[in-house]
């Protein structure tokens, strides 16, 4: 297949990233090896560039960008990269995900046919999109890797001993293992939570938006600065607070619940102001995991139990889309939030969700008031 501007595009991408993030291991032959961390290629690959590539030949590539973007992504790039991303269809009908990788051989399935050509390339150049990655909740006890499998230390310094290296027979050395294949999965939720924070410039937002002080990183280790809510969660309220018996108290408590709602107005409305000429650009967010844990109380007085503040927080798996004023609106990303509260268009029975907005927030939050809440004051 010939090079399509998506193509090219991806592999200047590639590149570039390597190189202004020193992204150099080591395979199994202590070789110096370039790698493209998985966060990197989910920064890239927006459904907008995935439906670039797919339109690019003269009969469209029938792929679901939602399925590509969720479960082959990796699958995706390393074919993009090699001009084939046709082949797609391959990895799709035989179910070859991202989970799956780094291939070992050529599927048993293509083994025998003429399809196997397809790995050919695949397997060159996939080591460079499969650096072994490092994470605490898998330990990677004793597991066998292939020599071309690249380790992603960037630095590494032996712990002095009294002999050389030839004349031991173990050396342990300090590693410094790259930031970006260490805990994939928390650092996306960290830049998700830190964008949707802080495109809340409308001061009002922090009203029913726990309030956002910053944030920093350093030395691997991710910070962000959050007003504190003296009342605990939602969740933890319901637990330890009889529900409200007189008039004035339940009106308190509701009229404080409700508040919520504007919350999720400033969220899914993010510009400061909402007076927009036709053609402007238009931030909308979502948050995709509401739940009694993820709002939290700040308590108003000392006397009046009922007398509080209901706030959002924890917004690592929200996302943020652009659009233009009069224009189509698009589905936000999905983020795998929670399924619980969750509307109908965010079930993942079949693999994906499909058409979440600002009203699959709303859906939750209906949830939440009728789920938990009503239970809660009967």
């Amino acid at each position: 297949m010939q090079c399509c501007s998506g193509i090219t595009e991806f592999r200047q991408y590639v590149s570039d990233y390597i190189e202004r993030n020193g992204c150099y291991g080591r395979n199994g032959y202590n070789e110096r090896a370039p790698f493209i961390p998985r966060v990197a290629l989910n920064e890239f690959w927006s459904t907008e560039r995935i439906e670039n590539v797919l339109r690019s030949p003269p009969e469209r590539i029938k792929a679901s960008s939602n399925t590509i973007k969720s479960r082959y992504i990796v699958v995706f790039s390393i074919l993009v990269f090699t001009s084939q991303p046709q082949h797609i269809l391959a990895f799709l009908q035989a179910a070859i995900e991202d989970t799956q990788l780094p291939l070992a051989t050529t599927p048993y399935v293509f083994s025998e046919t003429s399809e196997s050509r397809i790995f050919d390339d695949f397997h060159k150049h996939q080591w460079k999109f499969c650096p072994l990655e490092f994470d605490t909740e898998y330990i990677q006890n004793r597991r066998r890797i292939l020599p071309y499998h690249i380790v992603p230390i960037v630095d590494k310094s032996r712990i002095s001993s009294d002999g050389t290296e030839e004349e031991e027979d173990v050396n342990v050395y300090e590693v410094t293992i790259h930031p970006k294949c260490f805990h994939p999965t928390v650092q996306i939720m960290y830049e998700n939570e830190v964008d949707m924070y802080s495109q809340l410039v409308r001061e009002r937002a922090f009203d029913h938006v726990i309030r956002y002080y910053g944030s920093f990183e350093t030395a691997g280790l991710r910070t962000i600065v959050l007003e504190h809510a003296n009342g605990g969660s939602l969740k933890s309220f319901f637990r330890t607070h009889p529900p409200p018996r007189s008039q004035g108290s339940c009106e308190r408590f509701w009229n404080s619940l409700m508040g919520l709602l504007r919350g999720l107005e400033n969220i899914h409305e993010m510009n400061e102001t909402q007076e927009y000429s036709k053609g402007a650009w238009i931030l909308r967010g979502t948050h995709q995991d509401i739940k009694p844990q993820n709002i939290l109380v700040c308590t108003n007085s000392n006397e009046d139990t009922y007398n509080v503040t209901f706030k959002f927080v924890d917004m690592g798996t929200g996302n943020i889309r652009k659009m233009k004023n009069q224009g189509l609106d698009r589905d936000a990303m999905d983020q795998a939030g929670n399924g619980m509260y969750s509307g109908p268009e965010a079930c993942r029975d079949d693999g994906e969700a499909k058409g979440i907005r600002g009203n699959s927030d709303e859906a939750s939050t209906r949830e939440l008031f009728t789920m938990e809440t009503v239970y809660w004051m009967l």
